[in-house]
């Protein structure tokens, strides 16, 4: 499901969309699911846990909880800084447990200069 998302700096549309998928390729069930978060920083601080996070807010699920699509619709000052920067969603499950995915790698998002 690691893929890449390119969007200019200040802009808040389209929103990040992704299917999320477990390690067989297969559309994960979100039928049920207590929440969804986005979150994403700079690919700079990816080993850093004392770097804030430049995102910490809850996604949505898009059409069926069976097909797994989620997105996030940007935010404010989401993208207002430009650079590289490593995205997840986590879903907390109807069981309580959270997930997140992608599983073992991230979701690239590239903020780039506008004129």
């Amino acid at each position: 499901m690691a893929s890449t998302f390119t969007i200019k700096a200040g802009d808040l549309a389209p929103p990040l969309q992704a299917t999320l998928t477990d390690s067989k390729g297969q559309a994960i069930d979100l039928t049920g699911q207590l929440g969804i978060t986005f979150q994403m920083k700079l690919r700079q601080h990816a080993d850093n846990d004392q770097v804030a996070l430049k995102v910490d807010a809850a996604g949505s699920v898009v059409g069926a909880a069976t097909d797994g699509v989620v997105k996030y619709d940007w935010l404010g000052q989401d993208t207002d800084e430009v650079g590289e920067y490593i995205a997840e969603f986590k879903v907390i499950q109807s069981d309580g447990k959270p997930r997140t995915v992608p599983n073992p790698s991230f979701i690239t998002v590239r903020v780039v200069s506008d004129i």
